[in-house]
C-alpha cells in the first residue's frame, strides 16, 4: 500500500514539473528558417517580420538561410525537425508549387500553417533600358523573335515559373524562360541586363521602379496591397484567364502541439500588425495582410488548385 502511494505521489510530482514546462513555450530563441538565398523576398520579409519577435513571443527569433533546390532543401530541414516550435519555415508559395514539378517526399501539407503575413501579386519587370515600354510591347517582340527574349524566373517549379509559362501559352509566344536560384540572384540579373525581363513577386524591385531604373509591365493579380503604384495593368484586365498572387507565411513541423500552434499563431499576428512591420511594408511597398492557421489552410487548398489547373491546362498541352 505503501509503495503505490510512493508511486502515485511520484507521478503526480511528474505531472506537475511537466505542466509548467509546456506553458513556458518558448524558453529559448527560436530559428525561423528561409530556403532562399539572403537579398530575396523570403528572406526580407522575414527579417522585417521578426524584429519584434520578443515583444509577442517573449523570446528572439533567428532568421537562418537555407537554401537549395527552389525552397525544397530548407523545407526538408524544418520538415525533419523536432516538432515543438523552436524551427519554423518562411516561405511563400513555392511550397504550394514544389510538389507540382519536383518529385519529392512532402508537399504543403507536410506542415502545420502558422500564418500568412503578406499576400502579393506576381509582376513582370524589365530594365528601362529595354524597349518594352507596355507588356505588350514584349509580346510584340516574342513573336518576332521566337525564343530569344529572355525572361529570368527565380527558380524552375516556382509560381513565378508557372505563371512565366502560364503567360506564353496563353498568349501563343515562345520566351526563354531562364531559372535562377532565388529573387535576390534574379534582381541582380535584372539590374545586370543579363535578361529582357523577369518575373518576380512583388514588391521585388519596386525601388528600382520607384527611381526610373526599371518598368512594371504587368501583374498576375490584385494591387490592393502594393504601395503607391497606380496603372498597372493585371492579367484580368488583358484578358487573361489566371491569377497570381502569392502568400508569404511561416509554417511548423507536422505534429507541433496545437497550444503551440496557438501560440505561435497569436505572436505572429502581433508582428504583422504592429506599426514595425507595417512601416516596414510600406517602404518595401507591400502592406501586410494577416490570416491565421485555418483560414490560412483555405488559402493554401484554393493555391494548390488554382496552380494545378494552370499547370494541366495550359503548360502540360504546351
Amino acid at each position: 500500500m505503501k509503495s503505490r502511494l510512493v508511486i502515485a505521489l511520484a507521478i503526480a510530482l511528474t505531472v506537475m514539473m511537466v505542466t509548467p514546462a509546456l506553458a513556458e513555450f518558448p524558453e529559448r530563441t527560436v530559428t525561423l528558417i528561409a530556403p532562399f538565398p539572403a537579398g530575396g523576398g523570403v528572406d526580407r520579409f522575414s527579417r522585417g517580420l521578426t524584429a519584434t519577435a520578443e515583444k509577442y513571443l517573449g523570446e528572439n527569433i533567428v532568421v537562418k538561410n537555407v537554401s537549395g533546390a527552389g525552397g525544397a532543401t530548407g523545407a526538408r530541414t524544418v520538415m525533419k525537425a523536432k516538432p515543438d516550435g523552436y524551427t519554423l519555415l518562411a516561405i511563400d508559395t513555392s511550397l504550394t508549387t514544389l510538389s507540382l514539378f519536383q518529385k519529392i517526399n512532402f508537399s504543403y501539407k507536410s506542415f502545420e500553417p502558422i500564418a500568412m503575413v503578406m499576400r502579393c501579386p506576381t509582376w513582370f519587370l524589365t530594365p528601362a533600358s529595354t524597349p518594352y515600354k507596355t507588356i505588350q510591347d514584349l509580346i510584340a517582340d516574342a513573336k518576332k523573335r521566337p525564343g530569344e527574349v529572355n525572361v529570368g524566373v527565380a527558380g524552375p517549379s516556382g509560381s513565378q515559373f508557372i505563371m512565366a509559362m502560364a503567360f506564353e501559352s496563353a498568349l501563343g509566344i515562345d520566351l526563354n524562360i531562364v531559372p535562377l536560384r532565388g529573387g535576390g540572384p534574379l534582381m541582380k540579373a535584372l539590374v545586370g541586363k543579363h535578361v529582357d525581363a523577369g518575373v518576380i513577386h512583388s514588391p521585388m524591385g519596386l525601388d528600382y521602379v520607384t527611381k526610373g531604373d526599371m518598368r512594371l509591365l504587368v501583374a498576375g493579380g490584385t494591387m490592393e496591397t502594393v504601395v503607391n503604384v497606380k496603372d498597372i495593368p493585371t492579367f484580368s484586365q488583358l484578358k487573361i484567364p489566371m491569377e497570381f498572387s502569392v502568400y508569404r507565411g511561416i509554417f511548423a513541423p507536422k505534429g507541433t502541439p496545437k497550444d503551440v500552434v496557438a501560440k505561435l499563431a497569436k505572436a505572429f499576428e502581433g508582428m504583422a500588425k504592429d506599426d514595425s512591420f507595417v512601416k516596414f511594408g510600406k517602404g518595401w511597398g507591400v502592406l501586410p495582410k494577416f490570416a491565421g492557421p485555418e483560414e490560412f489552410a483555405k488559402i493554401l487548398d484554393q493555391d494548390m488548385a488554382t496552380f494545378t489547373k494552370v499547370k494541366k491546362e495550359l503548360i502540360d498541352k504546351k
